[in-house]
């Protein structure tokens, strides 16, 4: 990784490239934030946490186990692919919003409610692989979140 692809947002929070090519030509980042632990929001593509995170959180000083939390905004590829890998290689709880946690743990929900809405009747079937790819290996969000808070305990 290169050394101008992990900046300093102020205050502990950091942005860091992925691996990503962008959209509408910009590139993709994740956040993270260090204090009493290290909180991370988004993962990239399911290739970023090897490609670019690891190093990442080398030239931070950060090690696996000092990410506690991973929220994921949104549902879309570029934002869950890498989730559960990070969740595998350290001790991150993985938190989404309540109303987009069935796309983060289920791709073909959001292919169907989502991607295949989104094409509006053009055929994007050719798609559906790369997208899926993209997404990562599916998982079960752990935390659920609601009104700007925790909806309730982890799930299990």
């Amino acid at each position: 990784m290169d050394e101008g692809l992990v900046s300093e947002l102020g205050n502990g929070v950091f942005s860091l490239a992925t691996d990503y090519p962008g959209v509408a030509n910009w590139p993709l980042w994740v956040s993270l934030v260090r204090g009493n632990s290290v909180a991370l929001v988004d993962s990239g593509v399911a290739t970023t946490y090897d490609a670019e995170l690891q190093c990442g959180f080398e030239q931070l000083g950060v090690v696996p186990n000092d990410v506690r939390l991973l929220l994921i905004t949104h549902g879309h590829p570029d934002h869950l692919g890498e989730a559960w890998s990070i969740k595998r290689d350290t001790s991150a709880a993985i938190a989404a919003p309540l109303e987009g946690a069935g796309w983060v743990e289920d791709f073909d929900l959001a292919w169907r409610e989502f991607w295949l809405d989104l094409a509006d009747g053009d055929p994007i079937e050719d798609d559906h692989h790369l997208l899926a790819t993209l997404s990562g290996k599916p998982g079960v969000v752990d935390r659920l979140l609601r009104d700007r808070g925790l909806l309730g305990r982890a799930r299990k």
